[in-house]
């Protein structure tokens, strides 16, 4: 049975890419301009260009470093604003506007003045911590929210220094919740991270190599690299989830 509903949604999974593969086809062949509309040979070809050039594979590299650092910082401060949660929970009023801001700041806007106040290398940086964090800290916050009342009411007679009881007990309880804003957070923070490159002309980024196509109209190579970029986003979630289950799963 187990295998069956394993089989299922991989099936599930192949027939969204197919579906996505006909619509591409047939949007293809009723506007029947192969400049916008690039083979899928073409495409491939785009693709192998991009991996076989040490240049341009170092815009990706560069990109995601600055995603992995981005994401831990954003990951640390989630975790140190959900200690204070639970030490003291008023004190999260404290951090909701900045929450709310940091929610609904327009990227446009936000992207152009931090380009203007830090300059193009520094502002991708911030305008993806600004945006991933409130993802974190919802998650940590709503799984803290989710622990049973009898857990909480026993941690809080229990003799024990506050952050102990925080790494041993709170955490471990709400790591699933962790891992599953890990996943959102991934494909946010690469996706935001592109954009802020993208505006502030990044030197050695996706983003500035990405306005570059753009200036050329170079459709072949700017779906090659969306194709990298979601093949490696998949890679990189399906790791971490067999990683969860293996691991901490019980």
């Amino acid at each position: 049975m187990k295998t069956s509903i394993s089989l299922s949604k991989y099936l599930f999974s192949l027939s969204s890419i197919i579906l996505i593969v006909v619509f591409y086809w047939i949007f293809s062949t009723i506007q029947n301009d192969a400049w916008f509309y690039p083979s899928w040979s073409e495409i491939c070809g785009g693709i192998g260009k991009i991996i076989t050039s040490g240049e341009k594979m170092s815009y990706f590299g560069y990109s995601f470093l600055r995603i992995l650092f981005t994401i831990l910082l954003s990951f640390i401060s989630a975790v140190i604003v959900a200690f204070f949660y639970v030490m003291f929970e008023a004190s999260f009023h404290f951090f909701k506007p900045l929450i709310l801001i940091m929610k609904t700041a327009p990227m446009a806007i936000l992207s152009v003045y931090l380009f203007i106040i830090v300059g193009s290398k520094i502002a991708p940086f911030i305008i993806t911590y600004l945006f991933i964090t409130p993802v974190f800290v919802e998650g940590l916050i709503n799984a803290i929210k989710n622990i049973p009342i009898e857990i909480i009411n026993e941690l809080r007679i229990t003799p024990c220094p506050m952050y102990k009881k925080f790494i041993k007990v709170y955490f471990p309880l709400i790591f699933p919740y962790v891992a599953m804003t890990f996943f959102q957070t991934i494909g946010l923070s690469i996706k935001v991270m592109m954009m802020g490159e993208y505006i502030c002309q990044t030197p050695k980024s996706i983003g500035k190599y990405i306005y570059l196509l753009k200036t050329e109209y170079n459709c072949t190579m700017l779906l090659s690299i969306l194709i990298i970029v979601v093949v490696f986003v998949a890679i990189i979630e399906g790791v971490i989830s067999i990683l969860s289950k293996r691991y901490f799963t019980k």
